[in-house]
């Protein structure tokens, strides 16, 4: 097998404003994916799955950590960097539209 990474995620945190609480969804996820490996996201409903598919297609960006994807630190891109990076590297398949 390849040992080439191609996603690799270090500490990445997110949160949300509710109201006048903050909602901790992604809480230091850690985890490396190498070229060829195969990876299932799957939890409770809220549980952050979107989030964190939002974040490693450079929709959104961490509160905190580092997303490498090909080598490319997402949280580093400028939103318009951001857009070329995911008409080059990232396929979506929504859920619902």
């Amino acid at each position: 097998m390849n040992n080439e990474i191609i996603l690799e995620l270090k500490e990445v945190r997110k949160s949300y404003k509710m109201g006048y609480s903050e909602l901790q969804i992604l809480k230091g996820v850690s985890f490396t994916l190498n070229a060829g490996e195969w990876c299932c996201i799957y939890g409770a409903s809220g549980s952050g799955k979107t989030t964190l598919l939002n974040l490693i297609g450079a929709l959104e960006k961490p509160d905190s950590g580092t997303i490498s994807v090909c080598g490319t630190e997402l949280e580093k891109l400028s939103r318009k960097q951001a857009a070329h990076f995911r008409a080059g590297k990232i396929g979506f398949v929504f859920q619902s539209y």
